[in-house]
């Protein structure tokens, strides 16, 4: 199963998380290997256009038999250590040393697990770290797991699927609420000392003597790993996996047509083609792994977003247009007896729904704010990363995104998976981890990289924004001027020459309605051209964007006053992220009350 990862590399991957026994027996531990692979294969087959990444620790058993399959599906290897893999193999001998090594060197990346927690003394600690690490930063979890409920604190297998499934740590580390809770696909396995015991009671012969406690729990473990057991939020997944190839299908469509023009500027590249050659689709192991960065996904975003943007503009236009002119036909076709008007009447009206259809089905409007909001939210982790805080942006998005976009969570922790230069200098980690930024480049940092530049874009939103308002309100009072100017003729006409009060007309009565049905006509019109400048070129949510844009240049430059008189860089950094995307919150809820994805019935 070979992917073109050259041609993915600006793609959302799909990342399968592992965890599971270390112990398994090795009847068990094969059959859950095939299952893996065959979860893999369906998965890559409902979505072609999404690179699979999976992240595993490489420990004994569950681990290293998932990261073989990883390399022999030719599938994207993320090794997330508990400690420096020099450090790390002190816990491994025999083949299970070799198999580290061996899978280390072959892992796409190695790095060691940042810190979820307090840090605490202790091998259990780092163990646990990289384990909630591996559920935070996936779309789902492979449990290879026998079933055993969670210890508190505990490092095992048991606590990290509670974990998926239940965010407690997760809500903890944010100081907030989790919406998407996580889906866990389930592996029954039997642990090597389960399968002993089972034979050595079976070795006995007085099966009559088992008790009720082993009977049940001998049932419970019996092997089955050929089965698969989907628990948590499965719908929610589902979901997340089809968005997610939504995305990176509108992606590669992108880069093709980038990729089009660009082929078409450069006359002389056909020269390899004449001979008969024939280009080669570079393989994952052939081209080198390339996983999205969060530079990629927000670059990606941010043009899908303005381009769902234009989309969306051009259909409310012709529906406005097509509205306009369907007003006027009907007025032409009532008033000026051109019956034959009705048939362009029934094309606007056409015209109308097909064009509020294909916005509909192809989600121009809803894109355009997802992908907004994606966008955002990365470009906010990328001002934590560039001041060094661990903070994860997907972590302090508002209650209402997370509920009406979890994808875009799963997407933000997807992509922001890499290594973390914050660690206690006490703790095994430590050990060739990147030195902390000192307090003056943190400084430079925050003003330079995040407050100064927003502070700056913002208050160029508002100029920029306020000038379209006021241009827009021109032409609206311009429009309502010609109309009102337009009823003042007619009221002059009525008076003054049709003899409204006087009964005295001075023009003939089919000439006087004649020039009635003119004034009708005008009338309509203009009314239909004003609504149109009026609720669309004028309506744009321009003062809407000032005021948002105005609001946050005030919090930026409040921010930059905070910084000069000594507050905490990490508190401000942490503040500013939660604002900002609580304003992108409130950006996301206006836009999706006062969107047109509703069709027409």
């Amino acid at each position: 199963m070979e992917k073109d990862m050259t041609v993915k590399k600006t793609c959302i991957p799909f990342v399968i998380g592992v965890t599971g026994h270390r112990d398994i027996c090795d009847e068990d531990l094969k059959r859950a290997g095939k299952t893996v692979r065959g979860q893999i294969r369906s998965l890559s087959a409902l979505c072609p256009n999404t690179p699979v990444v999976m992240l595993s620790s490489l420990a004994k058993g569950a681990d290293q038999i998932c990261a073989q399959v990883a390399i022999e599906e030719k599938i994207g290897l993320i090794a997330v250590l508990p400690m420096p893999l020099d450090e790390y193999e002190k816990d491994f001998e025999g083949d299970d040393l070799e198999n580290l090594k061996r899978l280390a060197g072959l892992a796409d990346e190695v790095f060691v697990s940042p810190f979820e927690e307090e840090y605490r003394e202790g091998r259990d600690f780092l163990y646990r770290q990289a384990g909630i690490y591996v559920a935070r930063h996936s779309h789902i979890l492979v449990a290879l797991w026998d079933g055993t409920p969670p210890v508190p604190g505990g490092c095992g297998t048991n606590e990290i699927v509670d974990i998926m499934l239940h965010g407690n740590t997760r809500m903890n580390h944010a100081g907030g609420f989790l919406a998407d809770k996580g889906c866990v696909m389930h592996v029954p396995v039997m642990r090597e000392n389960v399968r002993i015991a089972k034979q050595q009671e079976k070795n006995k012969n007085e099966i009559g003597t088992i008790t009720a406690e082993i009977k049940n729990e001998c049932a419970e473990k019996s092997t089955s790993a050929g089965s698969v057991i989907f628990l948590g939020s499965e719908d929610v997944f589902r979901e997340n996996l089809k968005r997610t190839e939504e995305f990176n299908c509108d992606v590669l469509r992108m880069n093709k047509r980038r990729r089009v023009k660009s082929r078409s500027k450069r006359a002389g590249e056909e020269a390899c083609h004449e001979n008969g050659k024939v280009e080669k689709k570079e393989t994952h192991h052939e081209a080198g792994f390339h996983r999205a960065t969060i530079d990629d996904v927000y670059d990606a975003s941010d043009r899908l977003s303005l381009r769902g943007a234009r989309e969306y503009k051009k259909c409310i236009a012709l529906i406005a247009v097509m509205a306009t002119l369907l007003t006027m036909s009907f007025l032409l076709y009532d008033e000026a007896n051109m019956h034959y008007l009705i048939i362009l009447c029934g094309v606007m009206i056409a015209g109308v729904y097909a064009v509020n259809v294909t916005n509909c089905r192809r989600g121009f409007h809803r894109k355009y704010i997802q992908y907004r909001i994606l966008a955002e939210g990365l470009r906010v982790q990328k001002a934590l990363s560039s001041v060094r805080m661990d903070v994860q942006a997907s972590d302090l998005m508002p209650w209402s995104i997370q509920v009406e976009t979890p994808w875009i969570i799963r997407t933000m922790a997807a992509v922001n998976i890499g290594d973390s230069p914050h660690y206690p200098e006490n703790s095994p980690a430590s050990s060739g981890a990147r030195e902390n930024a000192s307090e003056s480049a943190l400084c430079d940092n925050l003003h330079i990289r995040w407050i100064k530049e927003q502070k700056e874009y913002h208050e160029t939103v508002v100029k920029s924004a306020t000038a379209k308002a006021k241009r827009n309100d021109r032409i609206v009072k311009i429009a309502i001027g010609i109309t009102v100017a337009v009823y003042i003729a007619a009221l002059i006409f009525e008076i003054c020459i049709a003899g409204l009060f006087s009964g005295n007309s001075l023009m003939e009565p089919d000439a006087a309605e004649s020039v009635r049905t003119i004034i009708k006509l005008c009338t309509g019109s203009l009314s239909a051209i004003s609504l149109f400048t009026g609720s669309y070129y004028g309506k744009l949510s321009l003062e809407e964007r000032a005021n948002d844009s105005r609001r946050m240049a005030a919090l930026y430059g409040e921010a930059l006053e905070r910084d000069e008189n000594g507050m905490d860089k990490g508190e401000l950094c942490r503040t500013l992220a939660r604002e900002e995307l609580n304003e992108n919150g409130r950006w996301f809820a206006y836009k999706s009350i006062n969107g047109t994805d509703t069709p027409i019935s």
